[in-house]
């Protein structure tokens, strides 16, 4: 094939990892010339990677040449390496790919070019050796450390590498909910889950799923939820909840801090329409859903596991809660448009206390997961609580029009707003969010253990995604940009 020089890499997907090294992630990939090894790292300079890059990309011996395809876009460069042999790596088993020769030989490459170049350096340089090794040549250093750090990481299995917006048909996901080292989302009616599995006894013999895998036991699926290792859904008008603590959830009171590995159904609900679940460390559990016949709630906060109908002003649409450690919040949202909330610690009580109303606010037509956000006139507003005084609603800065999601985790004060389309993101309630690249025609987003949206009907995921191998996070491990995550077949 010709070099090319395409900001995306869309036509290449991703079939398994193959480690992360000094300066990026290698993974194997199917491309339009076969399977072959593709590097992503970031970059200040991508004018002068791409000389580089252009330059490796000719044949300069027996066999392919050390960089087949490149690319450059928004600080991250990526370049596609080919066996020295020209054979299709879809013969080799994974586990006898010659990841370190073929990307070091790429390196080497990018090195030769760089050298008999003028201006600074494409790709970012390691720290200045000690004096006495000062004879360096910066690629074949870096292809040494593929050899001495390359790790599996799996942050990238199952991915499709291509920016959200490119042409083709929509994907099947609706909805998206995340909490405790997991991610669900709703496709054709079926929930899909991937990171940690749900439901384990012992955190030290923890599996996870880096792929979501549909749940077995489950049809026409409407609604989901998630706290921290604790997941309930609507499944043909009835709810369902399992994970950590989940037993009492389901109408087991005999068995307090019980784990569920599979979905069991909530007794004496039916016709759910939504449902909302959170638990922390220190408070328990709880669980809300909003019925034909009213919204009822259980668990922390109700007076116990027993189902305890609750009241807001006015017929109900949404609720939703959210437990940290001692703080419970807890939001609805009736028809009418108005918020009414509770909030507390160990005294948090939605049955003896009523809720307070949020001031301040247009009429609202959707809350985020934690309740403490919604989207009111197109809009993203935030709510601060406290036992005292009202409950006022500001906008987020920022200007954002054409709402139509906003997500916040309390835990890290992250928060996202999906506005025209696009996603943007802060970590400040003051600061404005900024747009995140690559995803376009999003509809739903989450912050909640991970950073995912839906767009075009696909989950898309970014920033550290070890939550999905379980891999140990390091504080300065590269951040990924949006990559499509697909679903297992």
């Amino acid at each position: 094939m010709q070099p090319h020089s395409d900001p995306l890499f869309g036509r290449y997907t991703v079939v398994a990892p193959l480690g992360r090294h000094a300066t990026g992630t290698s993974s194997l990939v199917d491309g339009p010339d076969g399977r072959q090894v593709l590097t992503v790292l970031p970059v200040a300079d991508g004018a002068a990677f791409l000389r580089d890059a252009a330059v490796a990309a000719r044949p300069s011996g027996p066999g392919a040449a050390p960089v087949l395809a490149y690319g450059f876009d928004d600080g991250v460069a990526w370049f596609v390496s080919p066996d020295p042999s020209g054979r299709d790596l879809a013969d080799v088993p994974v586990s006898d790919v010659p990841v370190a020769a073929i990307v070091g030989r790429a390196f080497a490459a990018l090195d030769a070019a760089r050298a008999s170049a003028t201006g600074p350096a494409s790709v970012p340089a390691r720290p200045a050796p000690a004096p006495a090794r000062r004879a360096w040549r910066r690629w074949p250093v870096i292809a040494a450390a593929v050899v001495a750090v390359l790790v599996l990481v799996g942050a990238v299995v199952g991915v499709t590498v291509m920016r959200s917006g490119s042409s083709g048909p929509a994907g099947p996901v609706t909805a998206i909910a995340g909490g405790g080292g997991t991610v669900c989302v709703i496709a054709d009616r079926e929930l899909y889950c991937l990171g940690r599995t749900l439901g384990e006894s012992s955190a030290h013999n923890a599996t996870f799923s880096p792929m979501p895998t549909v749940v077995p036991g489950l049809d026409d699926v409407t609604s989901v939820s998630m706290g921290v290792g604790v997941v309930c859904a609507v499944a043909g008008g009835e709810v369902y909840c399992w994970g950590s603590d989940a037993a009492a959830l389901t109408g087991d009171t005999t068995s307090f801090g019980r784990a569920l590995s599979a979905p069991v159904k909530v007794p004496g609900l039916s016709r759910a329409t939504t449902v909302t679940a959170s638990r922390s460390y220190r408070l328990g559990s709880g669980a809300c859903a909003v019925t034909s016949s009213g919204t009822y709630c259980w668990g922390f906060g109700t007076g116990g596991y027993t189902l305890t109908k609750v009241r807001g002003p006015g017929e109900v649409r949404a609720i939703e809660m959210n437990f940290y450690e001692y703080s419970a919040d807890a939001c609805m949202l009736a028809t009418g448009g108005a918020v009414s909330c509770w909030s507390g610690g160990t005294n948090f009580d939605m049955v003896g206390k009523a809720p307070q109303t949020v001031t301040g606010l247009p009429p609202v037509t959707r809350l985020s997961v934690s309740g403490v956000c919604g989207v009111a006139d197109d809009r993203a507003y935030c709510w601060e609580q406290s036992d005292a005084g009202p409950i006022l609603g500001r906008v987020l800065p920022g200007g954002l029009a054409d709402v139509a999601d906003v997500a916040v985790d309390r835990v890290y004060r992250d928060k996202c707003v999906v506005s025209g389309g696009s996603v943007y993101c802060t970590t400040k309630l003051d600061e404005a969010p900024q747009r995140v690249d690559r995803l376009d025609h999003a509809t739903a987003v989450t912050t909640k253990t991970a950073t995912c949206a839906v767009a075009d009907g696909y989950l898309y995921c970014w920033g550290d995604l070890s939550w999905r191998t379980g891999a140990d996070s390091a504080a300065n491990a590269p951040k990924s940009a949006p990559v499509r995550i697909d679903l297992a077949p």
